[in-house]
């Protein structure tokens, strides 16, 4: 629908969601068990693939049905932008990216779910 999620994992296991429609998750994310396992693998996944994607200056946000992967590292962010429909595909190379990525979101908004409800009890 025109919107943007923007999914972060950190290699200590925290991780980020923020929605352009005013949701997300901050804090310590960590001590949720699926939500560190999956942060630490989407590290994981970027360092395998930091090579392959070029040092980037710019923080825009990927345009409608584009996706974009920026790795932040030490010495810079690494990133790339793709359209989604290429990402999402087996055959990609960034598709083992884009399923981490993914992966941690799906652990995020289980926790978004969990919140929800006790916060609405």
């Amino acid at each position: 629908g025109g919107g943007v999620a923007i999914v972060a994992g950190f290699a200590n296991g925290d991780a980020r969601l923020f929605l352009s429609s005013g949701g997300g998750l901050i804090g310590d994310m960590s001590r949720f068990p699926g939500v560190d396992r999956t942060a630490r693998a989407l590290v994981e996944t970027g360092q395998h693939m930091v090579a392959a994607i070029p040092l980037e200056g710019g923080n825009e946000l990927p345009e409608q049905d584009m996706v974009r992967f920026a790795l932040l590292t030490p010495g810079g962010v690494h990133a790339i932008t793709a359209p989604g429909p290429e990402v999402t595909s087996p055959g990609s190379p960034l598709y083992p990216l884009f399923v981490a990525a993914n992966d941690l979101l799906t652990e995020l908004r289980g926790v978004e779910e969990q919140t929800r409800g006790v916060s609405g009890q």
